[in-house]
């Protein structure tokens, strides 16, 4: 085969787009197992300096209101304890605990069944889910 400059472009084209593929690809690994990708998971494991792995679990509990009842107004208070100083979320809306853990949100529901999903994180990316189904009858 002869290289004439038509042939070495190509050849160029090939080697260059190789290369970038293989360090999209590379790349792309090298980010999803990273453990500083800030990416909590249930029961985090959480590395300390000295290289050791430490699982932290944050205890959640929506006191109010209970998993399967019947409410008859909209907004409804969410309630219930966490960790101190915890972030939380409810559905769309964002509070704190308290520091004995003491949350409450507001959060209107439609008519009908509503799922409420509760996740707490604390200051070191751990967290923790919850959720409950609730009816909304204004009839």
């Amino acid at each position: 085969m002869k290289f004439n400059s038509k042939n070495l472009l190509i050849f160029l084209a090939v080697i260059v787009f190789v290369a970038f593929a293989y360090f999209a690809v590379y790349s792309k690994k090298s980010s999803v197992s990273s453990p500083n990708n800030n990416i909590p998971t249930p029961s985090s494991e959480v590395e300390s300096e000295s290289g050791e792995v430490n699982v932290s679990e944050i205890s959640l509990e929506i006191t109010s209101p209970k998993d399967g009842e019947v409410v008859t107004k909209s907004p409804v208070l969410v309630t219930g304890t966490t960790i101190g100083g915890a972030d939380v979320f409810v559905n769309d809306a964002e509070t704190k605990a308290d520091e004995d853990g003491n949350f409450k949100v507001s959060i209107s529901l439609d008519e009908g069944e509503n799922e409420i999903f509760v996740t707490a994180n604390d200051q070191d990316g751990n967290y923790t889910e919850s959720s409950i189904k609730v009816s909304l009858n204004t009839e």
